[in-house]
């Protein structure tokens, strides 16, 4: 992709979303005491906890590892993953 900030700035104004700060330090050890349960990919883990740190209640997303762990998601970290299905 050329140009992803234009492209997120955009998404962010036609969905009304908004950006928020966190510490990543506080987001990273949130994170590391779900790895044992999730088992998810660094990044993906980072997206879940960041999201719940910022009251999310759901997330959407096309990553199929995410996708596959719905449930668990849902049921430690209280986030809906929202996903197109196969």
């Amino acid at each position: 992709m050329e140009k992803p900030i234009p492209l997120a700035m955009y998404s962010i104004k036609r969905f009304g979303a908004s950006i928020v700060e966190t510490d990543l330090n506080i987001i990273v050890k949130e994170s590391l005491k779900h790895v044992p349960m999730l088992r998810l990919k660094t990044l993906d883990l980072l997206h879940i906890t960041i999201a719940k740190a910022i009251g999310a209640k759901s997330i959407a997303t096309l990553d199929k590892d995410i996708a596959k762990k719905t449930d668990v998601i849902k049921d430690i970290m209280g986030i809906e993953i929202i996903t197109i299905q196969d």
